[in-house]
């Protein structure tokens, strides 16, 4: 992308006109910093003359000159948009962030200007409330009904006063979830922690510890997520592991200089207020009204169904690694800091394996050689490297992606090497989507910090391989989406639902056939031999109580910020989480997976505020799916096809239970 940053005449802007590239991948090396304003402000101009023309429209609304025209509308403002977000998460440098500061009201006003403009609602109220007696189909109600209930959730039946306090209080939400994912950044990439004392960097892999290497025989090491892991997996000295996981702990908390308690606080208040202003008791009841669980009380049913057997199997766990210490080391009780060393101490002496042994035959390349082998053989397509394609930075990978006849079906990137403009985290995102009725194929891409070096090749932990795996299954709803309509495409369903698709395809991770495929040692080329894949089948379970309860506690916690009714003055984060610990019974030598000061997924946007619950919710979807591929064949083509058409393909145009029921009972 071109870093310039002056001012560039408003007829350069690339973003003004439709890309001219291949499959309309984004001219990135034509982007410059000072396009994204004037674009996004002539993008948000163009999408209100759109609306205009679908309010003038002097026909009685029907589906095609009211739902329809509104799915379409906004090409031009998205073309934009799309880059601008994918590039404020994975390169969100000083530029991109001075961008965000002004961007960030300016989409707020006008989604809202949308969804509170009386006369379109009026439409689309019309369509809705004829939708029974006017023939159809079930993509246009379920395109009808989704429109409908964002704008009643959007405040379109609020008075004209509310709808103005309203509108304040989406910008101040918009701006302070903007707040505290930059604060996050920031204070990851700020933080480290320093080991001057040589024999502290004992049982650390030789790559980590070379590249925290400083002058003056001190090591610096980051607190990023590969780094966190392999320090706490890997170290023999107790007290850096600690050191570590405290300095992890307090990312962003109280006293930090980029401190997100404040706007937790904020969050929590403006969300609640505008909970009631719709007329909901709680944030937690305003979110999942609208989803599958459909009340706060069907997701913590869900959670304390798991939450027993979870605390049982990790607490076993914790039974395990104390007598491991107890024989080896003792002196001292399992700590929360200690966990991942004990257990990888105890894969090692029970299934005589180690993450040290296996990284080797998990080299980045191959691992996604591996998935796209296995998105052949399930639904047929092919992805062929794109080397000279655009590109936001040198190290995203693209891809041509077709179905078994030659058809092109979408544009394929991923990007999983680290650097310090990207936000923590993995995940899925969409440079174009529009829907087959436009006739114009996705272009989509999966991002993470993933992997050490190896000299110039990049290996991966075995958790590392699950996140690709995982990113993977959402980057193939969206790729094979044959949704007629953009709102109804790809991974455009129900959040209950979203990761359905994303865990399923974990579900081949470990399987030996799969092991085989992509497997094999970086240098040598020499597969996983069937002893290591023997061990890493039968290690699976253990360590997944610890993990389940990480989770769940994560989402309890989630739920706690969010069902309050009301916001009674500055709360204590962390005292606040101790509150939660103690009220659902959290084992000591454990602990949420996020701290909330690092929450992002919950104060980082909300998406999943008051939602986190479902990844739980989806691993048991993702049970029953994957039996039918294991009474079938794992790489049964027909079976793989059967998913396709039935959950991959048709995005949110039908129920997600339905077309779930539809896949279990093979009645397509």
């Amino acid at each position: 992308m071109t870093l310039t940053s002056g001012q560039h005449p408003l007829y350069t802007n690339p973003f003004l006109e439709e890309f001219s590239t291949p499959y309309g991948i984004p001219p990135f090396e034509k982007i410059a910093y000072a396009h994204y304003i004037p674009a996004i402000e002539a993008g948000i101009a163009a999408r209100c003359a759109e609306i205009d023309r679908i309010v003038a429209n002097p026909v009685p609304p029907d589906f095609d000159n009211t739902v329809r025209a509104l799915d379409s509308c906004g090409r031009q403002l998205r073309r934009v948009t799309s880059v601008y977000y994918a590039l404020r998460e994975s390169d969100n440098t000083p530029q991109m962030q001075d961008i965000s500061q002004r961007v960030i009201p300016l989409l707020t006003a006008a989604d809202d200007a949308i969804l509170l403009n009386e006369a379109l609602f009026t439409r689309i109220k019309q369509v809705y409330d004829a939708s029974e007696t006017s023939h159809l189909t079930n993509p246009q109600k379920r395109l009808t009904e989704k429109f409908y209930k964002r704008f009643v959730r959007g405040g379109a039946l609020l008075s004209p006063e509310n709808k103005a306090m309203l509108k304040e209080l989406n910008q101040h939400i918009s701006q302070a979830e903007h707040a505290f994912s930059l604060n996050l950044l920031q204070a990851t990439n700020a933080g480290s922690v320093v080991v001057t004392d040589p024999a502290e960097l004992a049982g650390l892999p030789a790559d980590v510890v070379a590249a925290a290497a400083r002058q003056n025989q001190e090591w610096v090491f980051s607190l990023r997520a590969s780094v966190r892991k392999a320090v706490l997996t890997h170290a023999d000295s107790r007290a850096l592991r600690q050191r570590m996981y405290e300095a992890c702990a307090a990312l962003a908390g109280a006293g930090h200089p980029f401190d997100n308690t404040g706007l937790i606080n904020r969050l929590i208040d403006l969300r609640t207020r505008k909970a009631h202003l719709l007329g909901f008791a709680s944030f937690a009841d305003y979110q999942t009204e609208a989803v599958m669980a459909g009340t706060v009380e069907a997701a913590e049913a869900l959670l304390h169904r798991i939450w027993k057997s979870a605390v049982e199997k990790a607490m076993a766990e914790c039974d395990d690694m104390q007598a491991y210490v107890d024989r080896h080391d003792g002196g001292f009780k399992i700590a929360a800091y200690d966990v991942p060393y004990y257990a990888e101490r105890i894969r090692r002496e029970r299934f005589s394996l180690s993450q040290d042994e296996v990284r080797p035959y998990f080299q980045l390349d191959n691992v996604m050689d591996g998935l796209f082998t296995l998105a052949n053989k399930l639904y047929g397509i092919t992805f062929t490297p794109l080397p000279d394609s655009p590109r936001y930075h040198p190290s995203v990978r693209v891809f041509d992606v077709r179905d078994a006849d030659g058809t092109h079906l979408a544009v394929f990137m991923h990007d999983y090497l680290p650097r310090p403009t990207k936000r923590a985290g993995a995940w899925t995102g969409r440079l174009r989507m529009e829907g087959a009725a436009r006739g114009v194929r996705p272009i989509v891409y999966n991002v993470g910090s993933l992997g050490a070096a190896a000299g110039e090749e990049t290996l991966l932990t075995l958790d590392e391989v699950r996140t690709t795996f995982h990113e993977f299954g959402h980057a193939l709803q969206s790729m094979l989406t044959t949704a007629e309509f953009r709102e109804l495409a790809g991974t455009s369903v129900d959040r209950d639902a979203v990761e359905l698709c994303s865990k399923l395809n974990e579900r081949w991770l470990l399987q030996p056939e799969m092991l085989g495929i992509y497997a094999r040692h970086y240098q040598t080329g020499a597969p996983l031999p069937e002893e290591i894949v023997e061990k890493i089948v039968a290690s699976s379970q253990w360590g997944t109580g610890f993990a389940k309860v990480e989770l769940a506690a994560a989402a309890m916690l989630d739920l706690e910020w969010h069902k309050g009714t009301e916001y009674t003055g500055r709360i204590d984060v962390q005292a606040f989480e101790a509150q939660v610990a103690r009220r659902i019974g959290l084992p000591t030598v454990t602990d949420f997976r996020f701290r909330s000061t690092c929450f992002k997924h919950i104060f980082g946007g909300d998406y999943y505020a008051a939602g986190y619950y479902t990844y739980l919710w989806a691993e048991t979807l993702a049970d029953e799916a994957f039996e039918r591929f294991v009474r079938e064949g794992i790489f049964n083509a027909r079976t793989g096809q059967s998913f396709r058409r039935c959950i991959l393909e048709p995005g949110d145009s039908e129920a997600p239970m339905t077309l779930l029921r539809q896949f279990l009972l093979n009645e397509e």
